[in-house]
C-alpha cells in the first residue's frame, strides 16, 4: 500500500501506479484533510438514563421490553 498527502496545484495530479499493481483493482481517494477533521464528532460525553427520557414512546418500549424478555428466555434454553 501506498499512501501519501499533497497539495495540489492545479486541478490536475498525476499519479505512477508501481508496475506491480498493473491489472489490480486500486482505490484512489481524494478529499480535503480539513474536511474531514472538522466533520468528527467530538468525544461523547457520559449519558445517564435519564437523558434518554421521551426518545420512545410507551408503545415502542412495551415492543422494546417484550423483545427483550423473550430474547432473555432463550438463553436459557437447551440447544
Amino acid at each position: 500500500m501506498i499512501q501519501t498527502s499533497i497539495i495540489p496545484q492545479n486541478s490536475t495530479v498525476l499519479i505512477n501506479i508501481p508496475t506491480s499493481y498493473i491489472g489490480k483493482k486500486v482505490h484512489a481517494l481524494v478529499y480535503v484533510e480539513d474536511e474531514i477533521i472538522n466533520n468528527v464528532t467530538e468525544p461523547t460525553m457520559q449519558l445517564k438514563p435519564s437523558d434518554y427520557f421521551g426518545t420512545l414512546n410507551a408503545e415502542e418500549g412495551e415492543k422494546m421490553q417484550l423483545h427483550t424478555t423473550e430474547t432473555r428466555k432463550e438463553w436459557n434454553r437447551d440447544i
